[in-house]
């Protein structure tokens, strides 16, 4: 049996000439949802609970942060996809990828099923700390917590090098796939929400700041 079609919704002037070719790549692909406005977004969000959001900031003319943070009120697990001016590459800390155009539907196409489908499941564990990388869920002292994709790879990648010192630098190319390290307030916002789920019901502080450099997971000797 197939596995049912990925459930997409698309935030924009679906009728524009940059959009439209997008929007029908998705309809043959996905089962497509729109919508012209955040608020109108927010609303068939909650509905439809899509895996996945793309976000036409073009044709929105806006940045979409805003409305990006209602719409992880609404979907929470969802994969969020910007698309964003020619040259524009800035990271927002609610927003999982971001596409500069020109997009074509292929690789629109790609990402989707890129972000959806990871190549193979993988656990990865250390300390008290287990993750999921194909679920997107975390186990921390013995609880779940489902994340969104950038969460996710920001785990990974700190479960991967536990102890070490990772900076800043090597955080943000890694997890946003961008060089661009002058404002690094996505990735601090992301430590933050990371710190909030491991650090619930009094359990002690594990991802550490290192000053000047970057952060490390600081995990106790066995």
């Amino acid at each position: 049996m197939e596995p049912p079609p990925t459930s997409v919704l698309f935030i924009g002037r679906a009728s524009a000439k940059e959009s439209k070719p997008l929007v029908e790549a998705l309809a043959k692909k996905t089962t497509l949802h729109t919508a012209i406005s955040g608020k109108a977004a927010e609303s068939v969000a909650a509905r439809v609970l899509p895996q996945v959001i793309v976000l036409d900031a073009v044709t929105m003319r806006t940045t979409g942060e805003r409305v990006c943070k209602s719409l992880r009120a609404a979907a929470p697990s969802a994969v969020i996809i910007r698309l964003m001016p020619p040259g524009d590459h800035a990271p927002a800390p609610c927003i999982d990828l971001t596409l500069a155009h020109p997009v074509t539907p292929r690789k629109l196409l790609s990402h989707v099923q890129r972000h959806l489908h990871p190549p193979k499941e993988e656990v990865i564990s250390a300390g008290p700390l287990s993750l999921n990388l194909e679920r997107r869920i975390l186990t921390a002292w013995g609880q779940e917590t489902q994340l969104n994709p950038k969460l996710a790879e920001l785990f990974g990648l700190l479960l991967r090098h536990p102890n070490h010192t990772l900076d800043r630098a090597t955080l943000m190319r890694a997890v946003w796939q961008t060089e661009y390290v002058e404002d690094t307030r996505t990735l601090n916002v992301h430590i933050s929400h990371a710190r909030q789920i491991l650090e619930s019901n009094g359990h002690p502080r594990l991802i550490q700041t290192v000053r000047g450099i970057g952060y490390r997971l600081e995990l106790p000797p066995v």
